[in-house]
């Protein structure tokens, strides 16, 4: 709590209490203002309100202070969810009588606390009309209103005044400069980027590091459209919102006039810029994507640099949520953090930044508008592949290097200069094995000499090394020696091996340490990159010259070398080998733990591909036998055949350890009969489950549709559980046959009263039958018109499951397996900077259909794993992604 008065001694007096939530805090300067007043005595006490929710004592100061006093103001970024104290204090405002007055981004959250405030309508209207329309003079305004109308103070109190609510800012144009005047600064044969930021830095003229992002861009040879706006659309304040705003600024006839876009916000904006009365569009408008340009976020902390830099971690929490995690949903690129929230000895905050970390994110935005600019016929790709130990190429679930060929057929399409397309993948196997991998066991001196594709001496290395911070450089030397070292060295350079083709770069990833030993290394935070490893993205980068990264499939090392798990500085080695290059990585859909890693320490766009198609692991003739066995010696058991059960019993023994299965039922080996018959449901529980379980049928080929058993086994796969109110497919064959599908797979050993069957014998009539329903369906071609039919054909006793489960696959399944085709043409879309098509990451054959297969490039996770809203609170306000 910090306290400010006036000194003066007078009848007439005021105490005011504030809180602030989130968003910039003048609560130093409110406190000067009272500090300043004339004739009244005033009191002016503000909390931090991290503060109050960490300390217990301090949050019983501030009700303290709210019982005392004469007004109470609380003003809230965002909504009054985001306080974790506020139902508390509200109890004790409403429960004493405080007068209260909140104003949040959250009307209905507005409109729900309104009572608190003892005022009129007109009363509250004016006090939010100061807040809103914000800057100096208009505190100075509600300051002077609260005297006179709250503290009866013989004073005047201003009309509010209304400033610009948005328009281009540019330190070398008058304040006030029209779009018009500004334009025809730009250079047309330059990229532009465009600048985003808030109302708030222009209007309090805290504008020192735009002001620095502005004069890195420029002076990285690029033009600059800076843009000071609201997010939200205000009658009040005369906000057009954050969608008007991207449409008045960065476009022209409809055409987006930046190649990037810098947005250095938290929260979502796109749910921000949504109308809070309901009239938007439920999850809102995304207007990045309509830039058809890829917009990068800036990161903002709330926390000084020396935490921050301290910080192993980099960010977590709600720190991590609002800065990081709730802008992707929004669709944008990952940056670094460049602003941090300070406090002065008196308790007030103030805003810092870091030179390095601002000239970073304007690298990455020129780099993302130079490469739209450069035509495909000139544009260099370097494209990545695994090199580690595990082999050349390996990925998850994808066939690389036939989904190589894939996207280098694209590219030649595309007017790129390739000199060859190969015939196949294997043709890539070849040529890359001719030339030099990462394995060099069995390369003698002049193999490495003629087949690499480039020997880095020292003197060019020393001079990429001493870029390096000297924290990475020392530990670099430390782990591997002075350069060169031994990994992927020869006789004193550094190797570089690959293949080019034409205008694109084939290589595989630079080892993390000895051959042998990279698979073990690659998860390893303690062991810095060899030297070859920092050579061989600066060789690409300058030498080769890339205009963008390709790394295809999952996963590579780059993302895992050391430092901060996010929000990375200059020291972290994914910055340092990154460099301002974009990357584009092919990532499988449903790994999005580790594509979160990959997006946000190596600043990627995420390619998504759908894992490969997948297929009952069914049974083998031998686990056929023993089910067949088990059959039998429960029906005998249920018929009371008990004369049969004992040699049945010495089958189901036998044909165990011919399996060698002791240990998975749950037996010592060589268990006697008697031990397996008393665990004869857990053996067939453990059967039922091996042969139920989804095993992967071949790789993924990017951009490759599946066709016939592919497609219906794909079809079966992401229907075989509910998709949210669709039923899946087993389940409504069930019923339609008269069973419960979850009662019979919680007990597949046991027998159905009514037919004398095994349930687990029941199952596999119902999954016969939603297979004899695809297949029929696929013949067709899953026509939407012909679905009714065929599963009256199939499932004559079929009701609404069978309806919306069909009406599922015909209408939304087999349609969005179509588009797969998406995955090559969304990562040729990247190729030219063109980000804008994106997916829902997630686990499809887990019932979450919606996250795949509409290849994307940007959110890697969905919003079927956010947390539901608190009982009580009404539907969430969590944007649709």
């Amino acid at each position: 709590m910090r306290r400010y008065c006036n000194g003066i001694d007078s009848e007439k007096g005021i105490e005011i209490t504030y809180l602030n939530v989130g968003g910039t805090d003048h609560s130093a300067e409110l406190g000067r203002m009272c500090a300043e007043a004339e004739g009244l005595s005033v009191g002016f006490e503000a909390f931090d309100s991290e503060e109050t929710v960490r300390d217990a004592a301090e949050f019983r100061e501030l009700q303290r202070s709210a019982r005392g006093c004469d007004i109470m103001l609380m003003i809230m970024h965002g909504d009054v969810s985001g306080y974790r104290r506020f139902d508390a204090l509200r109890s004790v405002l409403s429960g004493e009588g405080v007068n209260a007055f909140l104003l949040c981004q959250i009307e209905e959250s507005v409109m729900e606390n309104r009572p608190l405030f003892k005022g009129t309508d007109a009363d509250f209207m004016a006090l939010r009309r100061y807040v809103q329309l914000g800057g100096s003079e208009n505190r100075r305004g509600m300051l002077a209103w609260i005297f006179r109308n709250i503290g009866g103070a013989d004073m005047s109190a201003p009309e509010p005044v209304r400033s610009r609510a948005q328009g281009i800012y540019h330190p070398d144009f008058p304040r006030d400069v029209a779009p018009e005047e500004y334009y025809p600064s730009l250079d047309p044969g330059k990229p532009t980027v465009g600048l985003l930021f808030s109302h708030g830095a222009w209007l309090d003229g805290a504008l020192e590091p735009y002001d620095l992002l502005i004069r890195e861009v420029e002076g990285m040879g690029a033009n600059v459209i800076p843009v000071f706006h609201m997010a939200t659309p205000s009658e009040v304040t005369g906000s057009i919102g954050a969608a008007r705003a991207v449409e008045t600024y960065f476009k022209r006839d409809g055409k987006s006039i930046v190649g990037s876009l810098i947005s250095p916000a938290g929260f979502s904006q796109i749910a921000l810029a949504n109308p809070t009365d309901g009239s938007g569009p439920r999850g809102g408008f995304n207007f990045y994507m309509g830039l058809d340009a890829p917009s990068l976020q800036a990161i903002p902390l709330f926390r000084p640099q020396s935490e921050w830099e301290a910080d192993g971690i980099g960010m977590e929490g709600g720190e991590l949520a609002i800065c990081v995690a709730l802008p992707e949903l929004d669709g944008l690129i990952t940056t670094v953090p460049f602003v941090f929230c300070e406090r002065d000895a008196d308790g007030s905050r103030h805003h810092s930044w870091r030179m390095d970390r601002i000239r970073r994110i304007a690298g990455m935005a020129v780099m993302w508008a130079r490469v739209g600019m450069v035509p495909a016929s000139e544009r260099k790709v370097s494209i990545l592949v695994n090199g580690s130990g595990a082999g050349l190429g390996t990925a998850g679930g994808l066939d690389s290097f036939e989904s190589i060929r894939n996207i280098l057929e694209a590219m030649s399409a595309a007017g790129y200069a390739i000199d060859r397309v190969p015939s196949s993948g294997q043709e890539i196997i070849d040529e890359m094995a001719a030339s030099l991998t990462n394995d060099l066991e069995w390369k003698d001196d002049r193999d490495i000499e003629e087949q690499a594709e480039d020997m880095v001496g020292m003197d060019r290395y020393r001079g990429w090394l001493g870029s390096v911070p000297a924290a990475t450089r020392e530990s670099m030397c430390r782990c591997w020696g002075d350069p060169p070292g031994q990994v992927m060295s020869h006789k004193g350079a550094l190797i570089i091996p690959g293949v080019r083709n034409g205008n694109v770069y084939l290589g595989m990833e630079p080892v993390r340490g000895k051959h042998e030993k990279a698979e073990e290394m690659i998860h390893d935070p303690h062991v810095a990159m060899p030297h070859q490893y920092l050579a061989y993205y600066r060789w690409m980068a300058e030498e080769f010259g890339s205009d963008i990264h390709v790394h295809v499939g999952t996963h590579g090392s780059a993302e895992w070398l050391p430092g901060k798990g996010n929000a990375l500085s200059e020291e972290c080695s994914p910055d340092v080998v990154m460099g301002h290059i974009p990357n584009l990585y092919v990532y499988v859909i449903d790994d999005p733990s580790e594509g979160i890693v990959a997006k946000r320490r190596k600043n990627s766009v995420l390619v998504d591909h759908m894992m490969p198609s997948m297929t009952r692991a069914g049974v083998y003739d031998d686990l056929a036998g023993l089910e067949a066995s088990i059959h039998d010696y429960l029906f005998c058991r249920s018929t009371f055949q008990r004369d049969k059960l004992p040699g049945i019993a010495a089958d189901v023994r036998e044909r165990i350890g011919a399996l060698g299965m002791w240990k998975e039922v749950g037996l010592e080996e060589g268990a006697p009969a008697e031990d397996v018959t008393e665990r004869i449901e857990t053996v067939y529980d453990y059967v039922s489950d091996l042969k139920d379980a989804l095993i992967t049928d071949g790789l993924h080929v990017l951009g490759r549709v599946p066709e016939g058993r592919h497609m219906e086994e794909m079809v079966y796969c992401l229907t075989r559980l509910r998709n949210g109110g669709v039923p899946s497919l087993r389940g409504a064959v069930a019923e339609s046959m008269g069973f419960d599908l979850d009662a019979l797979l919680d007990a597949p050993s046991q027998t159905d009263g009514a037919t004398g069957e095994v349930n687990g014998a029941i199952i596999d009539r119902i999954d016969g039958k939603a297979w004899e329903l695809i297949r029929a369906m696929q013949e067709r071609g899953y026509d939407p018109g012909e679905r009714m039919r065929i599963a009256g054909e199939i499932c004559p006793g079929g009701g609404g499951g069978i309806s919306l489960a069909t009406e599922f696959i015909c209408g939304s399944v087999h349609p969005g397996i179509r588009g797969m085709t998406q995955e090559t043409s969304n990562l040729i879309a990247g190729m030219r900077g063109d980000t804008s098509p994106r997916a829902r990451r997630g686990r499809p054959r887990a019932g979450t259909r919606t996250s795949c297969p509409r290849a994307g490039t940007t959110t890697p996770w969905t919003r079927r794993r956010c947390p539901a809203p608190p009982a009580g609170r009404g539907e969430s306000r969590w944007p649709t992604s």
